[in-house]
């Protein structure tokens, strides 16, 4: 059994039981748990991660959580998720062409304007490995209400995974990702400045991960998180930009990384 397969078992393991997840109101807790069918770390990981043979990649893409793969009337996995899992080559194609959510056609935009090298739409791309932050899965629902230490929980999984990916850069999408990983893993902020947003400006908004892989925060590429980065963006100068202008920009700083 492989390093990487010893892990996928241990974060299994931990989701085999109902763990309280949060609540979308008062009345309507979730709960997070494991979906059998995954093979891999996490559903995401079936768009760029799986068919990589040694699991190292340049960048490891850190996102908050999953919505539920499965249908609430009754149960079962969504059609979209059966097609993902049933990939074998070519899953990155698959998975974005059954999932044509605007979070996923941004994130695109978004790599691809790291070079083309960085495409996601390569399939099985051996430069980047995709996983969310929290590993389980919620029983219903899509999105809000997650309990922060959900996600500050599984922070030891990812830093196993750090270790066998190897990533030159690490990128967390939405404040809560970044925070969460940064205060877990005792990461160093280059910047004193406490606003998420403000800290957009001249890309100050990493931190150093055990002292040498820069950890970026980055706006969440969903139409909630684009509009956001244009809501709250605090540099004058940049008053005439877009959402998705600001965020082209944002990840631009990351380029020296990569070199």
């Amino acid at each position: 059994m492989t390093e990487y397969e010893s892990l996928v078992n241990k974060v299994a393991a931990k989701y085999s039981k109902d763990i309280p997840g949060g609540k979308y109101s008062k009345n309507e807790p979730f709960v997070l748990r494991w979906c059998e069918e995954c093979k891999e770390i996490n559903l995401w990981t079936y768009w760029q991660g799986r068919n990589n043979p040694n699991h190292k990649a340049e960048i490891l893409l850190l996102g908050q959580d999953w919505a539920s793969p499965w249908k609430k009337e009754n149960g079962s996995l969504r059609d979209d998720i059966v097609d993902i899992l049933k990939s074998v080559d070519g899953c990155s194609r698959r998975y974005v062409s059954n999932n044509p959510f605007p979070t996923d056609v941004m994130l695109v935009k978004l790599f691809k304007s790291l070079g083309p090298e960085y495409n996601p739409d390569i399939e099985d791309n051996d430069k980047l490995f995709f996983t969310n932050l929290c590993l389980g899965y919620r029983n219903y629902g899509a999105s809000r209400g997650l309990y922060k230490r959900c996600l500050n929980e599984d922070v030891p999984f990812i830093e196993e995974l750090i270790k066998i990916v190897e990533p030159k850069l690490i990128v967390c999408l939405g404040k809560d990702t970044y925070e969460a990983f940064v205060s877990n893993t005792k990461s160093l902020p280059i910047s004193s400045e406490k606003n998420f947003y403000k800290r957009f400006i001249d890309g100050m908004n990493y931190a150093m991960y055990a002292g040498k892989i820069p950890v970026y925060g980055q706006a969440h590429p969903g139409q909630f998180g684009v509009s956001n980065r244009k809501r709250y963006n605090s540099d004058p100068k940049s008053d005439n930009k877009s959402g998705e202008e600001l965020m082209i920009e944002d990840w631009a700083h990351m380029k020296k990384w990569l070199k």
